[in-house]
């Protein structure tokens, strides 16, 4: 239901601005079509054109090795603690168990001093779980921060060597009416035609992955290179 109201409010979106173009156009035919051929023929002022570049960021972050490498090892730890996780829950139901042994003979004492100590136990499991997630939570977010830092420093630097004024993020994955999401996706985009001139984002890939292989072989006086 979600996805549908999604994508509900993206058509909603789209009719709004095609309801707001068409007059304009209705205007122009009404003084003889001045409108539009003023459209058509911009104005020259003498002012450079301002050059845009725009790059596929996902597709960036997903050729990084650097990326691949940290993400990797991420989901290693996050599997390991899962698993000391899974046997500190199996230990603990174990324990629990044995102390619900009916065969068992307990003072009121004892029962309390048990049902204390699982408490504690049980305490401790939630505890170890919450802490595990912050820590996986918080790596994952300076690995995203830190590879985010290293592609806008080659973003930057390819800008400049092409004479870009602006770069901005896109997004050509193909959209799928069969797919809600890939819809609700495509509706947003900000970049609805792309110059294939444009895009920038195999130089930042090959300029990017040139740099981090440069720095787990460091040699002195290498710089990012890129077409």
């Amino acid at each position: 239901m979600k996805k549908t109201l999604g994508i509900a409010a993206g058509l909603a979106s789209l009719v709004v601005v095609l309801v707001n173009v068409v007059p304009s156009f209705g205007q122009a035919d009404a003084t003889g079509g001045q409108g539009r051929q003023a459209a058509s023929t911009p104005k020259t002022t003498g002012v450079a054109p301002y050059r845009v570049g725009l790059v596929n960021l996902e597709k960036v972050f997903k050729s990084y090795p650097k990326f691949d490498a940290a993400q990797k090892a991420l989901q290693a730890d996050a599997k390991a603690k899962q698993e000391r996780l899974t046997q500190m829950r199996a230990q603990f139901k174990d324990w629990v168990d044995q102390h619900r042994n009916p065969e068992l003979k307990q003072t009121p004492g004892n029962v309390k001093s048990w049902e204390e100590e699982a408490t504690r136990k049980e305490a401790e499991i939630a505890a170890e779980e919450q802490n595990a997630k912050r820590e996986l939570m918080k790596r994952e977010s300076n690995l995203y921060a830190t590879v985010y830092q290293d592609v806008a420093d080659v973003v930057e630097y390819v800008a400049k060597r092409r004479g870009l004024a602006m770069v901005m993020r896109f997004s050509d994955d193909p959209i799928s009416p069969s797919d809600p999401d890939s819809v609700v996706k495509g509706l947003s985009r900000h970049v609805l035609y792309l110059d294939p001139s444009a895009d920038i984002t195999n130089q930042v890939i090959a300029t990017l992955n040139r740099s981090y292989e440069n720095a787990q072989a460091p040699a002195a006086g290498r710089q990012p290179s890129g077409n």
